[in-house]
């Protein structure tokens, strides 16, 4: 099958030097594959009448025995050999010195250099060479039977490529997929799959040779990183599966606790205010969250604010999904609240509102973009820098749990009370840090329910191990100074902000702070 094979590909391979490629590669490939099933169907049947099947399989030159003129059928053979031969000879270095233009093979600058007539030298000199040490390996073997098979295979192998691409770009539907030769989606499917059926039945062991040499390259070529001015299958590919899970998954009964992970909207005016909460938003995203960094710029900074572009790449580097959206603002509420609504309809939307607190901060604006964020299913962190130790030595983690008395339940949804847990997961993951959860109760009676309590949250919420539950009673202004020593503090946040009070608990606990508020969609126990 090999001479009409490659002469098949004889004009696939040259198809840089034809004046209509897109017209003739067609029609030559249908012909060859038409005239090239006629005569070995013919082959076949005039087989099947002159020998039996016990003298096709033990005889290779039977056809020449039992042909009128046998001397005929050897020149053919010969002249079909020598055809495909030299076919590829002239085919092959173009075909290596397009690869090498375009940096896929190593060597490149070399192998894509031209003579002054446009030979392709080096990539014939290289072809030679390969053509001569497979003749020479199949010499000194069991004849070219030796590697024939795995020559097979590597044919097969682009059949079944060729047909699988064929096949995803016909299921996906894109506009970009229109083939002026239509065919029912049946036929590359046969192909694919009669491809893969033939390369085993052929050969198992070279078979898996064949493709694990296939994925080697594949991935040899994804660490390169090699650019090309064109997109291929694969972003189609993706884009329409995610497209699939995103329609599957809106149609799904609404449930969000049990996939929820850290998707956070930070809204900032430059990269530096990003900067100041970079190892924050490392630590509480890691691994497998996201961050989406919305830039707001006034009318003659929107070239610092081009700053932020590069933190895409800088999360990037660290496993962090990171997106960055500049808009030109007039005041800064206005285009959070506004950015907050639309992301609302994005399938993967935010689910964290992230904002720096200061003692400047306007609390009537800050209230808004609280309440804003309430109505749209957002979770809140308000994040209180304290200038002197910053996150310390990322050591030790507080969580303060506001007392629940008198049911002390716990549920799938816990009042204002998941955000805190799975955030303080987050970092004690991250950290290798010691958790710590606080609650402090007014009636010393109530001790052992909040005890109950916490124990119960570290077994189900599956804290780690080192995780410690501290009951005090009293008044929390008392016992703050009494309280571990953490390199932060997380406590809820009410309805109504009060940044004062945010400001004394910094000062309190001689540490940064975290407030946080729930939006619903959570839950520390699923």
């Amino acid at each position: 099958f090999f001479p009409a094979v490659t002469g098949v590909l004889a004009g696939v391979n040259l198809s840089g030097t034809l004046a209509k490629p897109r017209r003739s590669i067609p029609i030559g490939t249908l012909a060859a594959i038409g005239v090239s099933f006629a005569v070995y169907i013919s082959l076949a049947y005039w087989s099947s009448i002159v020998a039996t099947p016990e003298e096709l399989v033990a005889n290779f030159t039977i056809m020449i025995d039992r042909a009128a003129f046998g001397w005929a059928v050897q020149a053919g053979i010969l002249a079909a050999t020598f055809s495909a031969a030299l076919n590829s000879l002239v085919g092959a270095p173009r075909v290596l010195q397009a690869m090498a233009a375009h940096g896929v093979v190593p060597f490149g600058a070399r192998l894509a250099q031209e003579t002054a007539s446009g030979e392709p030298r080096p990539a014939m000199l290289v072809t030679g060479a390969i053509a001569v040490a497979t003749l020479l390996f199949g010499l000194s073997g069991n004849g070219l039977n030796q590697i024939a098979p795995l020559m097979t295979m590597f044919f097969l192998i682009t059949y079944a490529v060729l047909n699988g691409v064929v096949l995803l770009e016909q299921l996906m539907a894109l506009t970009s997929f229109r083939p002026l030769l239509r065919i029912p989606k049946v036929v590359p499917l046969i192909g694919l799959l009669g491809s893969v059926v033939a390369m085993f039945l052929i050969a198992p062991i070279f078979s898996l040779v064949a493709l694990v040499t296939i994925v080697v390259l594949y991935e040899v070529l994804q660490l390169r990183q090699l650019k090309a001015p064109w997109s291929d299958v694969r972003s189609g590919l993706f884009g329409s599966i995610a497209e699939w899970a995103a329609k599957r998954t809106l149609s799904m009964p609404q449930g969000h606790d049990r996939a929820w992970k850290p998707s956070l909207l930070v809204p900032v005016d430059s990269a530096s205010a990003v900067r100041r909460s970079y190892r924050f938003l490392m630590a509480i995203t890691r691994p497998n969250g996201s961050i989406h960094i919305l830039g707001t710029y006034g009318d003659n900074d929107h070239e610092r604010a081009k700053g932020l572009l590069a933190y895409e790449r800088i999360f990037a580097s660290e496993a962090i999904f990171a997106r960055v959206a500049l808009v030109k603002a007039q005041t800064f509420a206005s285009t959070l609240q506004t950015a907050m609504e639309v992301y609302r309809s994005v399938f993967f939307r935010p689910n964290t509102l992230f904002l720096p607190v200061t003692a400047h901060t306007d609390e009537e604006e800050l209230q808004a973009i609280l309440d804003q964020a309430t109505s749209n299913h957002l979770g809140v962190i308000l994040y209180v820098d304290n200038p002197l130790t910053a996150l310390g030595r990322e050591q030790v983690l507080n969580v303060w749990l506001r007392e629940q008395s008198p049911a002390w339940e716990v549920g799938l949804q816990l009042s204002n009370l998941d955000l805190a847990l799975l955030l303080a997961y987050q970092l004690a993951r991250n950290w290798h840090a010691r958790l710590n959860l606080i609650t402090v109760v007014s009636d010393s009676s109530e001790k052992v329910k909040g005890q109950a309590f916490l124990d119960s949250l570290i077994e189900l919420g599956r804290m780690p191990r080192s995780t410690r539950a501290i009951v005090s009673t009293g008044a929390l202004d008392d016992f703050l100074p009494h309280a571990p020593q953490a390199d932060l503090n997380v406590f809820g946040l009410q309805q109504t902000v009060d940044v004062r009070f945010m400001q004394r608990m910094v000062e309190a606990t001689g540490s940064t702070c975290v407030f946080v508020r729930d939006s619903g969609l959570e839950s520390a126990l699923a």
